[in-house]
């Protein structure tokens, strides 16, 4: 795992994307049907992923009129993450994040229309609300829409391994908010056994590309102990609730 190992790992902290992030996951396997995205959500379903790598992550960065990964170019089609659970960076530590009442991460995101514009996309007919009351029942944090609910620990952590011919064409090193490190190269960095790994990265997350086990891996840690043990539980109930009105020309 980085090092002389074949495979980068990158963690992605979130809270209030959770739900979107998992209903995300939910199509997937009904467009797919591949069990693999199971084991971790997804943070991007729709989204125009045509020659988009990471260079075009940093162009968005330098057009946006703060210089920064917050603009909604960027968040569409890609995501901040930390190389080591461990970092000390004073702007994202993912052990603190995970363990505390962690906001932020919806902080430029929609996320009531995210889910609203997915769902009308692929499940036409679906009610938001009902998707949101599923949440509700299986203590996921749903504080950023209507009628929703807040639980004690809204954090998670999706760990992603990326192969290492992958890595240059999807990730880059950033400083604060997606700006470039030039300091550091990838893949060279992540892969060199004689320093530690540390820092911010961006990087592109095209759905088909994150299903793909020859590329990537994902794994969802959720802070909530309710529902990290019951994920799977509300995968299933998730998927039978959106199939009702799944479109598989939407997927197109």
């Amino acid at each position: 795992l980085c090092g002389t190992g074949n495979w980068a790992c990158f963690y992605h902290c979130y809270t209030h994307s959770a739900l979107v992030y998992e209903v995300n996951a939910a199509l997937m396997y009904l467009i797919k049907k591949k069990d693999a995205n199971r084991y971790g959500s997804l943070p991007r379903l729709d989204g125009d992923f045509t020659n988009v790598t990471a260079e075009t992550l940093k162009e968005f960065v330098k057009r946006d009129k703060h210089n920064s990964d917050t603009g909604l170019a960027y968040q569409t089609l890609g995501i901040r993450c930390s190389l080591s659970l461990w970092d000390t960076d004073p702007e994202v530590k993912p052990v603190e994040l995970f363990t505390a009442k962690y906001g932020s991460a919806a902080r430029d995101v929609n996320n009531t229309r995210w889910l609203k514009d997915v769902l009308r996309k692929f499940c036409p007919g679906a009610d938001c609300a009902e998707v949101i009351e599923l949440a509700k029942k299986y203590n996921l944090d749903t504080t950023s829409y209507k009628d929703g609910a807040t639980v004690a620990s809204p954090a998670h952590i999706l760990q992603i391994f990326i192969h290492r011919t992958q890595v240059a064409r999807l990730a880059y090193p950033t400083l604060s908010y997606g700006r470039p490190d030039n300091s550091r190269t990838f893949p060279a960095f992540l892969f060199h056994d004689k320093h530690r790994v540390y820092g911010q990265a961006g990087l592109v997350v095209p759905p088909e590309t994150l299903i793909n086990f020859e590329i990537a891996r994902l794994y969802t840690y959720s802070a909530s102990e309710g529902f990290h043990r019951k994920r799977e539980a509300f995968q299933i109930d998730l998927v039978k609730l959106l199939r009702e009105h799944f479109v598989k020309e939407g997927s197109a």
